[in-house]
């Protein structure tokens, strides 16, 4: 158990594979709001680090989500709210008073009352008429264990009850089947005779890609697969690092250029819609004719109201696909509304 969590602490300590993105604030108001978030949420999986400190990807995640929310104008408790709704009132190092926190603060005061009621009423048997003579003569005795017992084991039994309901005892040990799951998992996703992976079962394989990952396993076949895995999740922010992981290990492959450049399209931050409309109109001006590239080109293009561009990519792609291919109706209707 100390091994599962020392290593867990170790992942989340260990520096990161790669610098994050640049952000931007509308204000130097909003930058403040988002270092003292980020310095007040703890990491889910690193128990003593803030996610500001932490280098664990779901820490980077997180941090990414507050600055988002920030720019979507959302409130400091508005944010707190989210994020305890999502990963629980462990994620916050000031957990408000509720009935099962309240036990952590009362439990040991009621504690200490109980046991001072028990040593007064043994005093008062002690101190009675008839033994008071022979008290006074006698040498004290000494505490016997057994009056520390009942208090041991009562506080041992709050402190695992306390760990328990506000630790990561259940993150570490569902960390580790993830981890011991992930290959068997992996080979029946790459299988196409395999029975399907259910929910459950794509959410432990995407943990266990991410912890291969964050160890430094350089695989851009595992980036890609993880930023298809963050897709179907709806975590555009984490299937666009990953994209751009396995981009930059393997520019040359198409699927990862097509991954990385949809997700900066797909992306909020127009400085990340503008890399992409960049990306894609090199990649084409040095002779990329997919019809994949042009249209994402275009789709680009109408994002960030160019719409002429748009225009002109739409037509060239409709000239290089065929009466019957299926993809004319998709095209058409991109040009009908970079038209409107």
């Amino acid at each position: 158990m100390m091994k599962s969590l020392l290593l867990a602490l170790l992942l989340c300590a260990a520096s990161a594979t790669a610098s994050e993105a640049v952000r931007v604030f509308a204000s130097a108001e909003q930058e403040q709001a988002w270092r003292e978030l980020t310095a007040q949420l703890r990491c889910p999986k690193c128990q003593n680090n803030s996610i500001a400190d932490s280098n664990a990807a779901i820490a980077t995640d997180m941090r990414e989500k507050v600055w988002s929310l920030l720019q979507e104008g959302k409130s400091r408790e508005e944010i707190v709210g989210y994020m305890v709704a999502r990963y629980g009132q462990f994620v916050t190092y000031d957990p408000p008073f509720t009935v099962a926190t309240s036990l952590l603060w009362l439990l040991p005061a009621l504690t200490v009352a109980a046991g001072g009621v028990v040593i007064f009423r043994r005093s008062c048997r002690r101190t009675a008429p008839v033994r008071r003579v022979a008290e006074a003569t006698a040498p004290a005795k000494p505490l016997g264990v057994g009056w520390l017992a009942p208090g041991v084991a009562l506080a041992v039994g709050f402190g695992a009850f306390c760990y328990l309901q506000t630790g990561s005892y259940t993150q570490v040990r569902a960390w580790q089947t993830a981890v011991g799951a992930a290959p068997a998992l992996l080979l029946r996703l790459e299988n196409p005779q395999a029975e399907p992976l259910n929910h459950e079962e794509l959410q432990q394989l995407t943990l266990g890609l991410r912890t291969r990952l964050m160890q430094g396993e350089p695989s851009a076949r595992l980036w890609m697969l993880m930023a298809r895995l963050a897709t179907l999740a709806d975590d555009g922010e984490t299937a666009l690092h990953a994209w751009k992981r396995g981009y930059q290990m393997e520019p040359d492959n198409r699927e990862a250029l097509l991954g990385y450049a949809k997700g900066l399209t797909q992306s909020s931050s127009p400085e990340d819609k503008q890399r992409g409309g960049e990306l894609l109109r090199e990649r084409i001006q040095a002779g990329e004719a997919d019809p994949r590239l042009i249209v994402l080109y275009a789709v680009n293009a109408l994002e960030q109201g160019r719409r002429d561009e748009a225009v002109k990519s739409g037509q060239a792609v409709l000239q290089t696909l065929g009466e019957n291919d299926p993809r004319r109706g998709m095209v058409e209707r991109l040009l009908e509304e970079a038209r409107r």
